[in-house]
């Protein structure tokens, strides 16, 4: 016969302090977790702070020599500031991963973004529930209405029957227009009121600008009866370029990376300082460039460059290449669309521009010439 041990007499007070140490070294736990990741975050909003100041730094060390209106004035001063010049664009090549990285959005600001999206999302389903609690109220509260004063119908139709026996009369002359008339519907306005609102009020520009340029790309060409004043709105925007090519066989003598603001309109692109230099002159390009001529030329993706990221290439017929940067994906998208869209149509016929002559003398820029 097996005997077994009677239990401890505080056994039940030990499990109970078992219990709570479980629970707050579980607690403890957490709190450690969660302390862990604030330093996290702290720390990567410091390093951010340290890049951002690292950087506004070097902008600041920079500005003098931009600011700087010294030319030189001899052979040898403008050698020495053409490799001044050379080592500002390796400098700024080496600072262009620390810029992009700055334009990253912190985890910090992540957590912040998705906090504020579900905030906003449960205040628009408290809205709908409340809403629809609301239309529901009504409803039932009309059916009591209704069923509380039955005695109220017979009065109602008594005072519509004359009203109805006076317009009698009048039927017979809608009748009488014609076999296929029949009595009109009264207007509901305020039920088409209520379906016309629209689904999606904050639509995206490009978009809007894309869905137009595929619109106008369909149907240029089968409209015969629209008018020959109509304007083409064109793509434009702010791009940074690089001229890679300036023929099939000869590479361009400038091949840095500008900022400029872009505009395809009727077949041609056309370079421009800024929005405010093309609004104020827009027959006047910048550096005095002339526009260039997109029939029959290639837009594609840059593949193959791997320096800069969302770079597109430009690819004109008479054999000039050009790279050009956009702020992210969806913008290079639109870009792309854009440009296509005007590579495969013709030109405007209001726009036409008349192809540059080809014994224009070549200009020379100042620094190609040789010494003696």
């Amino acid at each position: 016969m097996t005997v077994w041990p009677e239990p401890h007499y505080a056994s039940a007070d030990i499990k109970e302090k078992l219990v709570a140490l479980t629970n707050n070294r579980n607690a403890l736990l957490r709190r450690w977790e969660e302390r862990w990741e604030n330093l996290q975050l702290i720390l990567e909003v410091y390093q951010f702070a340290r890049d951002a100041a690292v950087a506004e730094a070097w902008l600041i060390a920079q500005q003098p020599y931009l600011k700087s209106q010294e030319l030189g004035h001899t052979i040898d001063e403008v050698e020495s500031l053409i490799k001044k010049h050379e080592a500002f664009e390796k400098s700024a090549a080496a600072q262009e991963d620390r810029f992009s990285a700055l334009t990253r959005l912190t985890t910090f600001e992540v957590k912040e973004m998705k906090r504020r999206q579900e905030l906003a999302e449960a205040a628009e389903r408290e809205k709908r529930e409340r809403e629809a609690a609301e239309a529901a109220a009504a409803a039932a509260q009309d059916a009591v209405d209704r069923a509380a004063s039955p005695e109220q119908q017979p009065q109602e139709l008594a005072a519509v029957a004359p009203s109805t026996s006076k317009q009698t009369p009048a039927k017979p002359a809608r009748l009488s227009t014609g076999p296929s008339t029949s009595i009109s519907s009264p207007p509901s306005t305020g039920k088409i009121k209520s379906r016309s609102r629209s689904k999606s009020p904050f639509r995206s520009f490009r978009w809007k600008t894309a869905k137009k340029l595929i619109a106008g790309s369909h149907h240029s060409d089968d409209e015969e009866g629209a008018s020959p004043g109509g304007e083409d709105e064109g793509v434009e925007g702010t791009l940074v370029r690089k001229h890679e090519w300036e023929s099939a066989a000869k590479r361009a003598s400038n091949r840095s990376w500008d900022k400029v603001y872009v505009v395809a309109k009727g077949g041609r692109m056309s370079f421009y300082k800024d929005q405010k230099a093309y609004s104020a002159s827009p027959e006047q390009c910048w550096r005095a460039e002339a526009p260039l001529d997109l029939t029959g030329a290639a837009v594609e993706v840059a593949a193959n460059y791997t320096k800069k990221r969302h770079v597109f290439r430009l690819r004109l017929a008479s054999g000039a290449e050009f790279l050009l940067q956009a702020h992210d994906e969806a913008e290079m998208s639109w870009w792309l669309e854009g440009l296509r869209a005007r590579t495969a149509a013709p030109a405007s016929r209001s726009h036409t521009l008349p192809a540059p002559a080809k014994d224009e003398p070549k200009r020379r820029s100042f620094f190609t010439l040789k010494k003696n």
